[in-house]
């Protein structure tokens, strides 16, 4: 239905599936994806992940340390970061 959508779930639960499935999707229609992890450690992971598998030039990073292409359709960001984001 083309509308944004937010999944909080324990670990363990199948967030990443939907996560990829949603970023293929923004990609293939122009739009743009937030990805968040709770710690700097794992949005760096996820960044590298995504860059490996999109390009570089595709991804973004936000955390307290590093601001890298925030444009991009794809940004990777902590959870501390969204917050100020939405407030």
């Amino acid at each position: 239905r083309s509308r944004s959508v937010l999944v909080a779930a324990p670990t363990g639960s199948g967030k990443t599936v939907v996560a990829e499935y949603a970023v293929a999707r923004a990609l293939a229609e122009g739009g743009k994806v937030f990805y968040t992890t709770p710690l700097k450690a794992l949005s760096n992971q996820k960044f590298g992940d995504f860059s490996r598998e999109y390009g570089a030039r595709r991804v973004g990073l936000l955390t307290g340390d590093n601001s890298i292409n925030g444009d991009a359709p794809i940004v990777v960001m902590t959870t501390a970061v969204l917050r100020n984001m939405i407030y």
